[in-house]
């Protein structure tokens, strides 16, 4: 299996939606069957149990989706074959307002951190009073810059 930071960019969703897609619905599958400790349902209850969401890579449209698997393609699909049979782009998952091509809507290795996210991110850290580095790593930008700002502040930083 090819290591999530190859499949986790931009080059590699051009080059293979269909086992970007694999890697994160196996991803996602894998989770499903797992129990949640105390931190992982109060970061659940932050997130107002948003399971997954999307961002068509034509127009732009985010949306999430509870769904699983998020289409019939998936369905039965495991560990993400390289070597496996392709899912034809337009079995994939499509925009509900244009039909295109959606992919998952985080950030990807190669890439950076959409403006409007920049802009809220901006906006939330002045106001918070604990500041959970999650996901990433608070030595990787952006998010490194952010933990800095806050701690300066004298607000907690947690990774």
């Amino acid at each position: 299996m090819a290591a999530i930071t190859d499949l986790a960019t931009p080059s590699a969703f051009a080059r293979s939606p269909s086992l970007v897609w694999e890697s994160y619905h196996y991803r996602r599958e894998l989770m499903r069957t797992k129990e949640p400790n105390k931190a992982h349902l109060a970061l659940a209850e932050a997130e107002k149990r948003n399971l997954f969401t999307t961002r068509c890579t034509s127009c732009g449209f985010i949306e999430e989706n509870n769904d699983s698997p998020i289409c019939e393609a998936l369905r039965n699909r495991g560990l993400p074959n390289e070597n496996g049979p392709e899912i034809a782009v337009k079995d994939l998952p499509s925009c509900r307002q244009c039909q295109s091509l959606v992919r998952p809507y985080v950030v990807w290795f190669e890439e950076s951190v959409w403006p409007d996210v920049l802009k809220k991110i901006d906006e939330e850290i002045t106001q918070c009073d604990l500041f959970l580095v999650v996901g990433t790593s608070a030595i990787i930008y952006p998010a490194a810059a952010y933990a800095m700002i806050v701690a300066r502040r004298g607000i907690p930083v947690a990774e």
